[in-house]
């Protein structure tokens, strides 16, 4: 199976609560909700032009933190866990995703609840590499809900990550490539995490840093046509991620999602990429 290789991708569409009502770890800016949507057509149309199939779903506008789509879901090739997401105002939200994975021919869904009722886990905590899974352990995942990931994924070895500081474990590091993860290290938190990965880690990767906002080491990485291809966050806003991005082969676009980062978005967070 060809981990990457992405044919199609869920999108939803953002709620007109998100600006007031949604999550954030800590007091913020106004967010522009016009500016909301136009950076989230732009990421819509950036995968779309990779030729990956959009399946959008319809805003729910009781649900602001709706469009955050990678996590009330885990995919990995025709499995999916449709888990008890951490904060209790979001797990409706697995109800509108167990719909379109039931619409989809070949999908073997597993609800956590199903498995564990006390389990929690947030797919913004799961990093998945080819090779081994990552599970960040922290406000939104506990170790019941690593333990429901395991045993749903069990081809995989999984590995838990404390995470302190930050909301997710993909809020400080990714994969870039196939052999390769990106890592922010611009505070003692987030360099906390990524060496407790790099600790963890059974693979063999390849380790760029970055510093800045730990949000400029979040990027979604895609083999596209052969290609890989990987978007990530504008230079402009973060210009401390350039040199590491530039230094990675294939093809890089970058996407402006810093109005989304105002209620702790990031660009992973905005789909569920899908191999069949």
């Amino acid at each position: 199976m060809n981990n990457f290789k992405y044919t199609s991708v869920i999108v939803r569409d953002v709620s007109d609560s998100l600006g007031e009502e949604a999550l954030r770890m800590d007091d913020g800016p106004v967010v522009d909700m016009e500016k909301v949507r136009l950076q989230h057509k732009e990421y819509v149309r950036t995968v779309r032009s990779l030729g990956l199939k959009i399946i959008k779903m319809d805003a729910d506008h009781s649900l602001p933190d709706s469009v955050f789509v990678e996590d009330p879901a885990v995919v990995i090739g025709t499995a999916v866990l449709l888990p008890k997401l951490g904060h209790p105002s979001r797990r409706p939200e697995t109800n509108a995703m167990q719909k379109v994975f039931e619409g989809i021919p070949g999908m073997k869904i597993h609800k956590m609840e199903d498995i564990d009722p006390m389990a929690t886990l947030d797919g913004g905590d799961v990093l998945f590499t080819g090779q081994e899974i990552f599970v960040g352990q922290g406000s939104r995942t506990n170790e019941r809900g690593v333990k429901v990931l395991s045993q749903v994924f069990s081809g995989f070895k999984v590995t838990s990550i404390e995470v302190n500081g930050h909301l997710h474990l993909k809020s400080v590091c990714t994969l870039a490539a196939d052999d390769t993860i990106i890592l922010a290290t611009g505070d003692d938190e987030s360099t906390g995490i990524v060496k407790r990965l790099q600790s963890a880690a059974t693979g063999k990767y390849k380790y760029l840093e970055v510093k800045g906002k730990s949000s400029g080491a979040n990027c979604v990485y895609i083999e596209s046509n052969d290609e890989p291809t990987v978007i990530h966050q504008s230079f402009s806003v973060y210009p401390q991620i350039e040199q590491a991005y530039n230094s990675l082969k294939g093809r890089k676009i970058a996407v402006d999602t810093s109005e989304l980062s105002k209620v702790d978005g990031c660009l992973t967070c905005l789909g569920i990429f899908l191999t069949i």
